[in-house]
């Protein structure tokens, strides 16, 4: 039985271009190793290669990872170099710690309240919000009914309203 399974698809840098071990070919590559177990063994091949040799579709999606290729770092290189079956157990012990810790319970932090800024009297604010709305526009340059903005104006308008009923207007 011809089992052939797509387990990952890694890149190397330029520099570093890996030799296709597929059948005949030899070419050198760097983007899109394709690491495929074939009944068994496992063989590092370009896309080409995969493509013709296994009928695969550049988007397949791998068993580990994704179909666009992830950078290896110098020591995963070494491992693909010297023996891919330990880069793909490295893999396989990256996907599992993955999974636990996406099925651990996360510990919640309790909710800090937002401060909230009540917003002004409608006497108020239909009394000084044309001018507390002119004074934010000009200390901040932005027009002040942006998103965000009103809660500086809606400050201001208290302000003016404390003030002024300080001075028993």
């Amino acid at each position: 039985m011809d089992t052939k399974k797509l387990l990952a698809v890694v890149e190397v840098a330029q520099s570093k271009r890996f030799a296709c071990q597929a059948p005949g070919c030899g070419r050198t590559v760097f983007r899109r190793l394709h690491v495929v177990s074939q009944d068994g063994a496992l063989c590092v091949v370009g896309v080409g290669c995969y493509q013709k040799i296994f009928h695969g579709n550049v988007r397949d999606w791998p068993l580990y990872g994704s179909p666009n290729g992830r950078p290896l770092t110098e020591r995963e290189y070494l491992l693909l170099v010297k023996d891919p079956a330990r880069l793909i157990a490295r893999f396989e012990a990256e996907r599992a710690a993955g999974e636990r810790t996406a099925v651990a319970p996360r510990s919640r932090r309790p909710v800090q309240p937002r401060a909230q800024i009540p917003r002004p009297p409608s006497e108020a604010r239909r009394r000084f919000g044309a001018q507390a709305e002119r004074e934010v526009e000009a200390k901040y340059g932005l027009r002040s009914a942006l998103k965000g903005w009103r809660s500086l104006v809606d400050l201001r308008i208290r302000e003016l309203a404390d003030r002024a009923a300080a001075e028993g207007r």
